[in-house]
């Protein structure tokens, strides 16, 4: 009875352990991509993102991939999708993208103090 049970907590642990070293999906690299870029550039919320077919060709990702990053984007409320001919992502704000340009600001500050 107890190697049966040593044998599924094996079994168990082997799981757990892929789950927890899986890679992340390229969608969700390039959305951490795309966030970092919002920082960087210093985007304001009603600010464009490149267009699709632009994202496409910068990320070497398929359609599906950058639409998918997007809307993990869009989900966090970083981002918004206009619609129509003159659409595209538009930066919305939030208050992750705000955290996340205060530790960037908080890191920068303590490289110049260096």
């Amino acid at each position: 009875m107890t190697e049966t049970h040593d044998g599924e907590e094996r079994r168990h642990s082997h799981r757990l352990s892929h789950l927890l070293t899986r890679t992340p999906k390229r969608s969700s690299v390039i959305a951490g991509e795309i966030r970092s870029w919002i920082i960087t550039k210093g985007l304001e919320p009603g600010d464009s993102l490149p267009v699709e077919k632009e994202m496409i060709a910068a990320f070497g990702a398929s359609r599906a991939t950058i639409r998918e990053a997007l809307k993990e984007l869009e989900v966090q409320g970083l981002v918004r999708m206009k619609t129509g001919p003159q659409g595209g992502p538009i930066v919305t704000g939030s208050s992750a993208l705000e955290f996340d340009t205060g530790c960037a600001k908080l890191l920068l500050l303590r490289k110049s103090d260096n």
